[in-house]
């Protein structure tokens, strides 16, 4: 065949089809171009070309279940048509696709004889021994128990493709098909030998300096001392680089009692419950961690003890102020010699993320000059992937400092950043992204765009957890209502910042802020400025333009009309780079004339002026219900919708006697409801 293929003429074309490289010198034949390969990569199916063949085969799943099948095969076709097969016979295809296996059936029955019996006996010893691991080398293989051979077997099993395949992005690894893996783990019988298998990975990893591959399989082999030893060491390492959820998931496989008994695994799922909010188990976690480690002397100890204060410094956002932790976080940090001496993995970055906690202290207790620096100060790593999450945090906050200071847009490119980190993370709604779904919440509402405000209300809503946090939060919804003149909602949510800011440790600011947006409510009036203002920060640009427009707004105060004129000509300059509206819309009945003389006689800025105008009723103001609550004019269109409501009118013969559709109707509608602070009977 190779003389053949050496002599054929140009006008023939040969098709090879084969599992394996043929003897051939492919080296030359590529550089002479004289070869085009087809090869696993190019034929594995994609989540598109799978979900078409489950199709084909009258086959319905969710698209989670498909993309989960394609994992779970590789791509591989025939594993796809198997599970097809499976699916089309199943009672319930979602619990079939979720549970997919190479021990189901089908599958067990094609592995086994196709690739596992037609294999010679040393291999399928061979994948017997190395299966404990998702990926091995020669040197893990031959501690495994794959001999001395083991570099050579892995490349000739990848080399005939039995499932074997090379790492692209680490040259000298090799990966069984996750199938495969299934069937020859689901093979091993004898329990203590597969603990044994384990407990060599185990220590092979951390002698290789791979803590956590070290610590999945320590776990799996039931080595409770070993797996804390790791956690106690690595902890920090892993809960700055790694998502959260990644060290729940690892840590839930450990039974509860020997968390408890052993205090680097009490200290790890204490952390992993402090890094996303859930707090119920965390005084039951420290107790037992400090009951163990009293016991303990000499490094060890120290670290330990480090370690159950770092904990409690995560504990103290969701139950304590931001100035108690401020000064926990300030101390620590100037310790670099109990950092260094502690024996923990990357002590040097710890330094970071105490930076970046202190610096958020000093944003939630009103040291933002100390704030700005220390957070800023965190961005400098960044380019570290172990830090990525105080790196994240620090951004997010830095993200709500620049939105409280008006300056929109460098608080929205800190905030989408942070966003973008998370989702890289694979953790959108992580805690430590709070602050910034928070910020983009409020620039959204600064810039009057009410839709994407609430939508970014609903992302703080699930990742805010603090008390702190709940009170902007609250208020921010409380303004989204008002801006939306649903003052029924409005004044619930107002109510719910008073509960809030009820909570001892929430800064006096935070608490200043959801009385005054209480009583702004309750008092049925509209307030001039209903947001977020700490002390000192007039020289923002939030506190610019605010000063400038209460000068403008101030027509029987002693400023005269050319004064009101520059004011307002100030505030839309150095509003408008921004497009911070909201200021300007919070005075709209007291701008409106001002607005009109600025674009009418044109100014620097008058397409902004316009877009203002724009945005402000021509009828403002409310009137007051029965009750003593502010409610919100209708428009002419709700007037008249309304009236026929009043009737035993149809939706469809109002939207035909006013000739507009269905959906403008119950648009509408829901309007009216809003605003009248009624509900549909």
């Amino acid at each position: 065949m190779l003389e053949l293929v050496d002599r054929m003429p140009d006008s023939v074309r040969i098709v090879a089809v084969t599992r394996h490289d043929p003897p051939w010198p492919l080296h030359r034949m590529r550089v002479e171009s004289v070869l085009s390969e087809v090869r696993v990569d190019e034929i594995r199916f994609g989540v598109h070309e799978a979900a078409a063949l489950l199709a084909d085969a009258s086959v319905t799943v969710g698209p989670d279940d498909v993309e989960r099948l394609v994992e779970r095969t590789g791509g591989w076709a025939a594993g796809l048509r198997l599970a097809a097969i499976g699916l089309a016979s199943a009672a319930d295809p979602h619990a079939y696709a979720t549970e997919f296996s190479g021990r189901d059936g089908y599958v067990a029955d094609y592995l086994m004889r196709e690739v596992f019996l037609g294999a010679p006996l040393q291999w399928r010893y061979f994948l017997t021994r190395v299966c404990v691991a998702d990926e091995v080398c020669p040197e893990l293989a031959a501690a495994l128990g794959g001999g001395e051979d083991s570099g050579e077997r892995l490349a000739e099993l990848a080399g005939l493709n039995m499932f074997v395949h090379e790492s692209a992005n680490a040259p000298g690894w090799y990966r069984l098909h996750p199938l495969l893996l299934d069937l020859l783990r689901s093979r091993i019988t004898d329990r203590r030998d597969l603990a044994t298998s384990h407990r060599v990975a185990a220590h092979w990893f951390r002698e290789q300096g791979m803590p956590r591959r070290a610590l999945e399989h320590a776990i799996e082999a039931n080595e409770w001392e070993a797996a804390s030893e790791l956690v106690g060491t690595h902890i920090i390492a892993w809960a700055m680089a790694r998502p959260p959820d990644w060290l729940s998931a690892t840590l839930s496989r450990v039974p509860r009692d020997a968390v408890l008994t052993h205090p680097g695994l009490a200290i790890g799922v204490a952390t992993a419950e402090a890094m996303t909010g859930r707090t119920a188990d965390l005084d039951e976690l420290a107790a037992a961690a400090h009951g163990r480690v009293c016991r303990l002397e000499g490094r060890r100890r120290r670290r330990y003890e480090f370690l159950l204060e770092l904990v409690e410094l995560g504990l103290r956002p969701w139950i304590d102020d931001p100035a108690g932790l401020r000064a926990r976080c300030d101390r620590l940090h100037r310790n670099p010699e109990a950092l260094a001496t502690s024996g923990l993995a990357d002590w040097d970055v710890i330094r970071t993320a105490l930076v970046g906690n202190l610096g958020a202290c000093e944003l939630w207790s009103g040291d933002r000059v100390a704030g700005r620096a220390d957070l800023a100060d965190v961005l400098r790593y960044e380019g570290g992937p172990r830090i990525l999450l105080p790196v994240l945090n620090a951004r997010a906050n830095l993200a709500l400092l620049e939105w409280q200071d008006g300056d929109l847009s460098a608080a929205e490119t800190h905030a989408r950043r942070a966003v973008a980190d998370a989702d890289e993370l694979g953790s959108p709604l992580a805690v430590q992204a709070g602050a910034a779904h928070l910020a983009l919440a409020g620039i959204a509402l600064d810039r009057d765009d009410l839709d994407d405000a609430a939508t970014w209300l609903d992302s703080a809503s699930a990742s805010v957890h603090s008390p702190h946090a709940t009170v902007v939060l609250v208020v921010l919804q409380a303004r989204l209502m008002m801006a939306r003149r649903a003052v029924a909602e409005a004044l619930r949510f107002a109510d719910e910042a008073l509960r809030a800011a009820s909570v001892p440790g929430v800064p006096d600011s935070l608490v200043t802020v959801a009385i005054g947006t209480h009583a702004v409510l309750s008092r049925n009036r509209h307030r001039r400025r209903v947001g977020i203002r700490f002390a000192g920060d007039a020289d923002s640009i939030r506190g610019m333009v605010a000063e400038c427009l209460d000068v403008a707004a101030n027509s029987g105060g002693g400023s005269s009309r050319d004064q009101r004129l520059r004011a307002l000509d100030r505030a839309l300059g150095i509003a408008a780079g921004h497009r911070l509206r909201r200021p300007f819309l919070e005075r709209g009945v007291h701008l409106r004339e001002l607005l009109s003389d600025r674009v009418a006689g044109g100014t620097e800025h008058s397409g902004f002026a316009l877009d203002l105008l724009n945005r402000i009723p021509v009828r403002t103001g409310g009137l007051v219900d029965e009750a003593g609550r502010l409610v919100p004019r209708l428009s002419a269109r709700e007037m008249d919708v309304l009236r026929h409501l009043l009737g035993a009118t149809t939706t469809a013969e109002i939207a035909d006697r006013l000739f507009i559709s269905v959906n403008t109707v119950k648009t509408h509608q829901r309007a009216i409801y809003q605003k009248l602070g009624a509900r549909p009977s």
